[in-house]
């Protein structure tokens, strides 16, 4: 848990430098981190305390190192949207549900599952267990569809075999979700392995589907179904960091890929990121963290959200979106702009009653500032017209040194 404290009492800020301060292209962004609360009996956003920014990737002591969500991208393309919680069987319990999420006109659902395991027959067929019944499932993607089968065999001399020593890469893995449960390959029966809790309630697990044989044919089976965050690892993510990321068995990057096929992934997308290696700058789409289905481009403001099946009382949760972000403006030296705020992730928690918009903005800086030789960088931004909040520039070299040396002393 962050020990972060917002900036505000009604919202957080961040302020940083980017850019390359020996150019022309130095500039000044700023993360602005809204809270609402969800009146479930009415569908109405109440403003409610700040909710601190999470997961600063700056902060070498952060772990994962790179979580599958931060708030602290500088831009984004698209707007990333999850839905965080679990789903309820509202009087009494059931086997099966269904829950979602509808953006405006765009709709994602889960089936959700009660607990199962993949049960064997005398002669070694694998079939579906019985799902148990439930009252709450949580739906994150550890519960939807994947993980790895360890049984698969590969060469020693195979020179990717080097990923494996580094527990990065396994040709038995599910490059879609390397975190998830239910993925077989080898026939062989293996006892108590769950099924996933969620599935696609279009492209479902079945019988004639849980031993895939051939690992190379991963791309044939369902996709994972979540509405949380996409690790950094889950393919199609990790491509766009660097193509070296593909999976150990390369998909077709043709319409047989269903990530083509639903518009996640261009047609010969590896054409589209052959220059994108390990080394360069990670792709902007790599920044993306949402589960399939649920990145917009378009503007959200104003939309209409209803929730289905994530809520203990209420079968459903609506509720309309502000019609418009923060009034944000930026100040550097005695350079003053009026910037228009992006939307760069909307996190709802249905059974809190709560949801978190994050912004960003960014201007450029009329000269390099360079944090750690300057003392000061007159840079402020206030929201809304509030009380400006300054940046906070590091202590400069001199400043450490001359610490270090007094500690020094002191032993």
């Amino acid at each position: 848990m962050s020990s972060r404290k917002p900036a505000r009492a009604g919202y957080d800020l961040e302020i940083d430098l980017g850019g390359d301060p020996n150019g022309a292209g130095c500039f000044a962004y700023a993360l602005i981190k809204l809270a609402y609360t969800i009146n479930a009996a009415n569908g109405r956003l109440e403003t409610r305390p700040a909710v601190a920014l999470e997961n600063d990737f700056r902060n070498k002591d952060l772990v994962p190192r790179l979580p599958a969500h931060s708030d602290f991208w500088p831009a984004k393309q698209s707007t990333d949207v999850a839905v965080l919680g679990s789903a309820y069987a509202i009087g009494k319990p059931v086997r099966k549900m269904i829950t979602g999420i509808e953006v405006g006109s765009r709709n994602k659902q889960v089936l959700v599952m009660g607990d199962r395991n993949v049960e064997w027959s005398k002669d070694g067929q694998a079939k579906l267990g019985e799902a148990q019944l439930f009252n709450r499932i949580p739906m994150f993607i550890e519960r939807a569809y994947g993980g790895c089968d360890f049984r698969v065999p590969f060469k020693k001399d195979d020179p990717r075999s080097m990923g494996v020593t580094l527990e990065c890469d396994y040709p038995g893995l599910y490059p879609r979700n390397p975190w998830g449960t239910g993925y077989l390959v080898m026939p062989e029966p293996i006892d108590g392995m769950p099924l996933p809790n969620l599935e696609d309630p279009n492209d479902v697990l079945t019988a004639e589907r849980i031993l895939l044989g051939d690992p190379a044919n991963w791309f044939r089976q369902p996709m994972p179904c979540y509405l949380d965050w996409t690790p950094v690892n889950c393919f199609p993510r990790n491509i766009f960091f660097a193509i070296e990321c593909e999976p150990w068995f390369p998909a077709p990057d043709d319409a047989r890929l269903k990530e083509v096929q639903q518009g996640h992934l261009p047609m010969g997308y590896r054409e589209h990121l052959k220059d994108q290696h390990f080394g360069t700058a990670p792709h902007l789409r790599f920044r993306q963290e949402s589960s399939p289905g649920l990145m917009f481009s378009k503007d959200l403001h104003g939309a209409g959200i209803r929730i289905t099946g994530m809520h203990p009382q209420h079968a459903t949760l609506e509720f309309q979106l502000p019609k418009a972000g923060p009034h944000i403006e930026m100040k550097i030296e005695k350079k003053r702009e009026e910037l228009q705020p992006h939307l760069t992730s909307l996190a709802i928690y249905p059974d809190q009653e709560y949801l978190t918009m994050t912004y960003t903005v960014i201007m450029q800086s009329p000269r390099p500032f360079l944090p750690g030789i300057h003392k000061h960088i007159p840079i402020a931004v206030s929201v809304n017209g509030d009380r400006a909040v300054p940046y906070r520039p590091p202590d400069t070299l001199r400043e450490r040194l001359a610490t270090a040396k007094s500690a020094q002393k002191k032993t």
